[in-house]
């Protein structure tokens, strides 16, 4: 599944009508409604603001509405192009400006599917299309004197809703990263460590779905408290890195 990295928009006139796509990033029911709601009232002027979603980690989570065209020529049309193009966590409005030219049920169709992939292709021209990536959380502490070295390594990485608390000589950070890149976080926190001899990370919780060998064998040669439990099919791994 892919996700919409930022908005983006795009305008075709069909038979003098005027036809707004817009696609928004979302994550959740009600803000995709009040997306909708704001459209609604941002364009008061337009003849119809249709709209289709999609949300979920499998794009489970649908709607749509045609908003007063014919049932099934707008929204319907529009879900299943988001659909066929397999992303997910966005909304499409698309709002219509009526030219004065009726366009019939199949053009209709046609023309809020055309729409759809439309702003589609654009987003897709700008690299705004991204796989959809599972976050983890992650925390740990560390001495003071290393929070400039840290913010720096975790700048490489892409991380989300950083929250950082400073306690004494200590501060303690709490972040969301990109899960399939685990195993170049636990190299690169490793080689933080290693180098600058002070690294400690003792509030750690990591769910790991999957280690290979290397990564295994890697983490056995260094110094590192760590407890691992096999469920099923997936690894539970609970480690510290240990100071110096």
């Amino acid at each position: 599944m892919d996700i919409l990295k930022e908005y983006i928009s795009t305008e075709l006139i069909i038979k003098n009508s005027r036809f707004l796509s817009e696609l928004f990033p979302c994550k959740e029911q009600n803000e995709a409604r009040g997306i909708v709601k704001a459209q609604k009232q941002k364009y008061a002027d337009a003849t119809h603001v249709v709209h289709a979603f999609v949300l979920g980690l499998s794009g489970e989570v649908l709607g749509m509405s045609d908003d007063g065209e014919p049932s099934g020529t707008a929204g319907h049309p529009a879900l299943d192009v988001l659909k066929g193009r397999n992303c997910t966590n966005l909304v499409l409005t698309i709002t219509r400006w009526f030219g004065g030219t009726l366009l019939g049920t199949g053009g209709l169709v046609k023309a809020y599917g055309d729409c759809a992939k439309a702003v589609l292709q654009v987003a897709e021209e700008n690299n705004l299309l991204i796989p959809y990536v599972e976050k983890k959380e992650f925390a740990f502490s560390a001495d003071y004197t290393l929070y400039q070295v840290i913010k720096r390594f975790l700048s490489n990485y892409n991380i989300s809703d950083l929250v950082e608390n400073l306690s004494g000589c200590h501060f303690l950070a709490r972040f969301l990263y990109d899960f399939l890149s685990l195993e170049s976080e636990i190299f690169n926190l490793y080689f933080l460590r290693s180098s600058t001899k002070a690294f400690v990370c003792n509030v750690v919780s990591l769910e790991v779905f999957s280690f290979d060998k290397t990564i295994m064998t890697m983490i056995t040669r260094i110094n590192i408290v760590m407890e691992i439990s096999n469920i099923g099919h997936h690894f539970f791994c609970f480690f510290g890195f240990l100071s110096k």
